[in-house]
């Protein structure tokens, strides 16, 4: 073998090396589970409670999939779904009280008020946001509608289930 070979050689090596390299960091990448075909899952139906079924790869669960509506377990399809029924209905009590509001991210002196659930005191409670946006939380137009949003909830008791997310 000549100089130019071997430097050809040691060339197509290291090509083959990065190639693996990058194979192999992609296979430490996390990626969203995916039941097997015939292996039952879990997923949260139009009714909002988790519902078990079978995959097949046919439209309905890849759809499931698709929208990461897709759990291991009946306790975490649970769990999602008790999340998903208080964001909806944190939703309705805004579109009741301050339908028309919407917060001006750009005006860091406009206040915006949303609820959360306190585990010390177990009982809801609001805050004034004017920086921190949250891609899944409800914000109110005034103290007063956070207060009364929270008292609504406060007192449905064990009707709200939200207490055990």
């Amino acid at each position: 073998m000549n100089n130019k070979e071997i430097m050809e050689k040691i060339s197509e090596l290291e090509q083959q090396i990065a190639e693996l390299k990058e194979a192999a960091q992609k296979q430490d990448e996390p990626k969203a589970w995916k039941p097997d075909v015939e292996e039952d899952y879990w997923y949260i139906s139009e009714h909002m409670t988790a519902t078990d079924t079978e995959f097949s790869e046919d439209n309905f669960d890849n759809r499931l999939i698709r929208v990461n509506n897709c759990f291991r377990t009946k306790e975490r399809a649970d769990e999602v779904a008790k999340k998903i029924r208080m964001l909806l209905k944190l939703e309705r009590y805004r579109d009741m009280f301050c339908p028309d509001y919407v917060p001006d991210w750009e005006d860091g002196n406009q206040h915006k008020y949303c609820v959360y659930y306190g585990m010390l005191g177990d009982r809801w409670h609001y805050n004034e946001i004017n920086f921190l946006r949250d891609a899944v939380q409800v914000y109110f137009d005034s103290e007063e509608t956070a207060q009364k949003v929270c008292d609504l909830l406060n007192g449905e008791g064990e009707e709200n289930d939200s207490n055990e997310s």
